[in-house]
């Protein structure tokens, strides 16, 4: 059917995109070193949820502003820039007091169907949980009004601890701080 067409097609330039810099060339010939490579499916991989459970095809994109994303990083906004006029990412101007720009994945296939994407997801999950669980307990501690019955502790706090040490980006939050401060 045409869903597995268009899913095909946007493997296919994604495998392009990140195998080459000039992947709309007829003949690509300038190939993305290594670190480059990893570092866009870092940035892809930041815009994952992963299931708790493992079930990969509960794994879902997940909407991140590009402020969190980018965070002090320049290079990681010249690539939000550069996936963007790939159409792998999206990104959407949300109007309000401040301006949130959000970045997504383009499409859901990207996560269902990208080998080289699910197996960075599959490598990770571990990780990606922690994150997962991270931002659930952090919303939770929002929702109760930042309740010290909320905070994180033991295995939890050690979790977080680790996401802080990889700079994980659900701590790019000010309210993540906050919330391993207290903790």
């Amino acid at each position: 059917g045409s869903f597995t067409n268009l899913a095909d097609a946007i493997k296919q330039r994604a495998d392009k995109v990140l195998a080459y810099q000039d992947y709309d060339a007829a003949q690509p010939n300038q190939p993305r070193s290594s670190d480059e490579q990893a570092a866009i499916l870092n940035l892809c991989l930041d815009l994952v949820d992963v299931s708790l459970d493992d079930e990969a095809r509960r794994d879902v994109r997940r909407r991140r502003s590009k402020d969190e994303l980018v965070s002090g990083t320049p290079e990681r906004a010249r690539l939000i820039d550069t996936l963007t006029q790939a159409r792998l990412l999206s990104v959407n101007t949300e109007p309000g007091e401040q301006t949130r720009v959000e970045v997504d994945l383009i499409h859901e296939t990207l996560l269902s169907n990208w080998d080289r994407l699910r197996q960075a997801v599959t490598e990770r999950r571990h990780e990606l949980r922690e994150r997962v669980r991270f931002e659930q307990q952090l919303k939770e501690w929002i929702g109760q009004n930042r309740s010290d019955d909320y905070l994180l502790s033991g295995v939890h706090l050690a979790e977080a601890r680790d996401l802080e040490r990889r700079d994980d980006v659900a701590l790019h939050a000010i309210d993540a701080k906050d919330f391993i401060r207290c903790s």
